[in-house]
């Protein structure tokens, strides 16, 4: 790959944090430059670099375990899977600090979207089964159904809860993007239904609760649109819908402009908000009308206020921002 004499300096100027051993900067400076780029090669050459290290640690980690053995819940996915499922280190989140992380998403829906014993819990990506291992803690007399548009997920999933007959997972083929390409490489595009135009597999009037996490942050608007209509059919009369993504409202702009938000959403078309020039869904946020009009259409009454985030520097319960609406009886 061919890259200009001023790019190679400052990889070579990035690189001595690298050398250094100071991580957190590396790659900090690794994702400023993935933001900023509107070049493909160039792209998905820093995104090789990123998860090349991660891929790296990661498997360490498990070979070793492998060799020890692992002394915390088989329903805890390995290293590899985690990092799959959401390309990015694990290993901070993982035994015993994983289950407490995996808990606190049971605390935000106890508090916030009515979670119970008795659930009828209904999760749009599921990834390598976080929220599902920290239910297990919880539905007692419920059910779990997780979707998602990773086929490896999904098989290590389903061995995984093997032992929950109340626990089904079902994948869904659909064309991803760009995204999705670069960061693993299984989901590639072109294979399955577009998401704007997917049907999910779901029940009707069955769910009293369905949640997110980190789904809608990487769909466009007419895809959220599409998923959060056939959610409110899945969602039996009085069920709730719980969402996390990232919100722009006149407070998050202004932090955004000032450099205090973790995420530099600086495109915008059409209420649609993205950071990283050549690839839209690697990390999107939402005007708040817009989004709170994609939840009028479906039917939804959304509970006000928004539970905002940290991301862009305020006090709140979860780092992005959580949208909870309900179902009217």
């Amino acid at each position: 790959m061919a890259i200009s004499e001023d790019l190679k300096h400052l990889l070579k100027d990035i690189y001595k944090h690298l050398e250094a051993g100071d991580f957190a900067t590396f790659f900090s400076r690794i994702d400023h430059l993935m933001s900023e780029t509107r070049d493909a090669e160039t792209a998905k050459f820093l995104g090789s670099v990123r998860l090349g290290y991660y891929r790296g640690i990661n498997a360490l980690f498990d070979d070793l375990e492998a060799f020890i053995g692992r002394d915390y819940s088989p329903l805890i996915p390995t290293r590899h899977d985690q990092f799959d499922a959401h390309a990015s280190i694990t290993g901070l989140n993982y035994g015993n600090n994983y289950h407490a992380a995996a808990m606190k998403y049971v605390n935000i829906h106890n508090d916030y979207s009515g979670l119970r014993s008795d659930s009828r819990v209904l999760e749009i990506g599921c990834g390598a089964g976080n929220f599902a291992y920290a239910l297990t803690h919880v539905l007692t007399s419920g059910c779990y159904f997780g979707i998602d548009t990773s086929s490896k997920n999904i098989t290590s999933c389903a061995s995984r809860f093997a032992q929950h007959p109340n626990y089904k997972f079902h994948h869904v083929a659909v064309a991803l993007d760009s995204y999705h390409s670069l960061l693993v490489e299984e989901r590639l595009p072109g294979s399955g239904a577009q998401v704007k135009h997917v049907r999910l597999p779901l029940l009707e009037e069955h769910y009293s609760l369905q949640v997110s996490h980190s789904v809608f942050t990487h769909m466009y608007t007419d895809e959220v649109r599409n998923y959060l209509k056939q959610i409110y059919v899945a969602l039996a009369p009085g069920g709730i819908s719980s969402n996390t993504c990232f919100i722009m409202d006149s407070f998050a702009r202004e932090q955004v402009a000032a450099g205090k938000a973790t995420h530099p959403f600086v495109h915008e078309k059409g209420g649609f908000y993205w950071y990283w020039a050549h690839d839209p869904l690697m990390g999107n946020a939402f005007d708040l009308d817009l989004l709170m009009s994609l939840y009028d259409e479906a039917g939804f009454k959304v509970r006000k206020p928004v539970l905002y985030g940290t991301w862009a520097n305020r006090n709140g319960p979860f780092y992005q921002d959580i949208v909870v609406a309900e179902k009217p009886r």
